[in-house]
């Protein structure tokens, strides 16, 4: 069993509507332009990194090891390595975007054409 989540463009989009405070690393390593506009706005609030680069930027903005973090890569499967890291290093609150970018672009594929 792991001690991070998965969360897909509904729960993700919650988090930025209602402002709650949290770490969103985009770490993708080729960033695809986005035509969608909800999705692009949201990925606006994303810290582009490197994956090898999020703990560094943890440590030096916030305190806190419990604070939320959400993490994003091409697939999911960069970002499921890099929480099960910050897991083993004490992070309580990680958060992965089911599938990854892909999954994103995939639930606003499905929104429009509901």
């Amino acid at each position: 069993m792991s001690d991070f989540f998965e969360i897909g463009f509904f729960q993700l989009e919650n988090l930025i509507l209602n402002q709650v405070r949290f770490f969103f690393f985009d770490i993708r390593v080729e960033k695809s332009p986005v035509g969608d506009e909800p999705l692009k706005s949201m990925l606006q609030s994303a810290v582009p990194l490197d994956a090898n680069e999020v703990e560094s930027y943890l440590r030096e903005n916030s305190e806190e090891k419990s604070a939320p973090i959400v993490v994003m890569c091409e697939t999911g499967e960069i970002s499921f390595r890099l929480a099960k890291e910050l897991n083993n290093r004490g992070y309580i609150n990680v958060h992965v975007i089911e599938s990854g970018f892909h999954g994103l672009v995939e639930d606003t594929q499905s929104m429009t054409h509901a």
